[in-house]
């Protein structure tokens, strides 16, 4: 992997966390995530394909938000479950593809 991608795995996993401690609002974190995505460089498109797939649950969640005018701030307890299943999920991808591979 090059060091350019360990990068953008890297502000990945930030991005994650710091939404995860409600440091960024879902939305900062819906679009770096979608903006790190389209700029790796050597990663397989399958997993492209399970990331966009998590990621679109976000953006599923912060839309449907959107469309009934209740904003983030009023997510019912459903909705940030959701989120946080989403969240572990993507981290989980993230470091699956961006840890050493031991053999």
């Amino acid at each position: 992997m090059s060091e350019y991608d360990q990068r953008q795995y890297s502000r990945m996993l930030s991005l994650l966390h710091d939404c995860e401690q409600e440091r960024l609002p879902l939305a900062e974190v819906i679009s770096g995530l979608d903006s790190l995505l389209s700029v790796l460089e050597d990663t397989p498109e399958s997993w492209r394909e399970r990331f966009k797939s998590e990621w679109w649950s976000l953006e599923q969640i912060y839309a449907a938000n959107l469309d009934r005018n209740e904003g983030i701030l009023k997510l019912a307890a459903g909705d940030r479950s959701s989120i946080a299943e989403a969240l572990c999920s993507l981290r989980a991808l993230v470091d699956e593809v961006s840890s050493p591979k031991t053999t």
